[in-house]
């Protein structure tokens, strides 16, 4: 399959797929491995053996609600709008049916229970006035504890509920609706009303773009409503992994990504990276490549072994991310990940 690539509305930056190549023939920190490439991509192939790739993970995460139409979309837009930087300490802990949780899972349960509660956390009027105070109350762990940046996560509810009260009928909705089943064109819609989605950082003198929150939003919305109408997104495959701290970790640990010893020391001493620092570029640039090819040699694997399944870069994305936190444990034992404290991951 050729590498199509999505192209946004600012020709001066490279879409996220273009982004990954450029970044790692440039890298000075981060290296691709073929022998760890082929190893996740037999892990993937083996999953699709087994029928597990094929499910849908998003539906069958208990820390998402079962929601439908527009209660399912405005749920994938605010959990959009924030999902960002779950790293802290303590962690952000929540236990639900006997199993412990952190960071974004537990950060959706938290979510979750307000919905049961009767507290309409995504529903945008609502978002749109509610308090600092009701806000940071209303989304804490089990031991008492916010998130990081939670000034800035509620400026951004309530600046993104504005937008769609004032321009898209209230409810995020009306946007999937004016894509036409395009997960581009809902993406250039995010991209040029909610300016908070634009992850994009200048690397060796040219604009690059990882796109994170906003693939994910698509993502979300079209594994809720498993890609039918409207999200029946026929160019679903233009999207790319999801850059963030997790996927590079895991990659990491399988040697399909190989950090330079300067970038270790630094990952060792729990340096915090500033967006946009040449490191902190290169780790998720060559996690997107490294993506790419895990997704080529997939396809090839799958292909000589007689497995049929649908392989795109939102489902490897979606069983690495649950792999690496079911094996968290053994995962941060031997790989570091990378932190930097931003509002795009």
């Amino acid at each position: 399959m050729s590498r199509t690539t999505l192209r946004l509305f600012d020709s001066a930056t490279l879409p996220p797929r273009s982004s990954g190549s450029f970044i790692a023939e440039r890298s000075d920190h981060v290296r691709i491995l073929p022998r760890g490439i082929r190893r996740v991509a037999e892990l993937v192939c083996d999953a699709a053996k087994t029928g597990e790739l094929g499910q849908n993970l998003w539906l069958n995460c208990e820390a998402h609600p079962k929601l439908d139409g527009q209660s399912a979309v405005d749920w994938c837009f605010v959990v959009s709008v924030i999902n960002f930087s779950f790293w802290t300490k303590p962690r952000f802990t929540v236990r639900q049916n006997g199993a412990t949780l952190h960071g974004y899972l537990a950060f959706c349960c938290v979510l979750k229970r307000c919905l049961e509660a009767g507290i309409p956390v995504t529903t945008p009027a609502y978002l749109a006035k509610v308090s600092y105070n009701d806000f940071c109350n209303l989304l804490r762990d089990d031991n008492g504890n916010v998130l990081p940046l939670m000034k800035l996560r509620w400026q951004l509810l309530q600046r993104c509920s504005q937008i769609l009260l004032e321009e898209f009928d209230g409810t995020f909705l009306t946007c999937v609706k004016r894509c036409n089943n395009s997960a581009v064109e809902l993406m250039k819609i995010v991209l040029e009303r909610f300016l908070c989605f634009n992850d994009v950082a200048l690397y060796k003198g040219t604009k690059v773009s990882f796109l994170k929150r906003v693939q994910i939003l698509v993502a979300d919305i079209y594994s809720s409503l498993q890609g039918e109408e409207p999200a029946a997104f026929k160019d679903i495959d233009q999207l790319t992994m999801f850059a963030d701290y997790r996927v590079p970790q895991l990659l990491v640990y399988f040697g399909a990504l190989e950090y330079s010893p300067a970038l270790s020391t630094l990952l060792a001493k729990r340096h915090v990276f500033a967006f946009g620092d040449s490191m902190e570029v290169e780790i998720r640039g060559c996690a997107i490549e490294a993506v790419e090819k895990i997704l080529e040699e997939s396809r090839r694997l799958c292909e000589a072994n007689g497995v049929k399944c649908t392989l795109n870069a939102i489902v490897v994305d979606y069983f690495l991310w649950t792999y690496c936190s079911d094996h968290r444990y053994e995962i941060l034992s031997s790989a570091l990940f990378h932190r930097c404290r931003s509002m795009f991951y």
